[in-house]
């Protein structure tokens, strides 16, 4: 690459890099972010598999019929 190339590349860098607080405005966060009630994963898990119906499922997927 060409110098020209190369300055033109950092100037494009450097200005993107000051325009963007102006662009994207950093704004207020919410640093303590806790949940309200502690929940417990597995068990939400294990209560919502065990009302869940059941199918019996046939699965031929590998098996090859060997009559040709």
């Amino acid at each position: 690459m060409r110098i020209s190339h190369i300055v033109a590349l950092v100037g494009v860098i450097v200005v993107g890099f000051l325009v963007k607080p102006f662009v994207l405005p950093v704004g207020k966060v919410a640093a303590d972010v806790r949940p309200a009630v502690a929940m417990d994963v597995l068990q939400m898990h294990r209560r919502a598999s065990a009302n869940m119906p059941t199918q019996a499922i046939r699965d031929m997927t590998f098996v090859f019929d060997d009559n040709r």
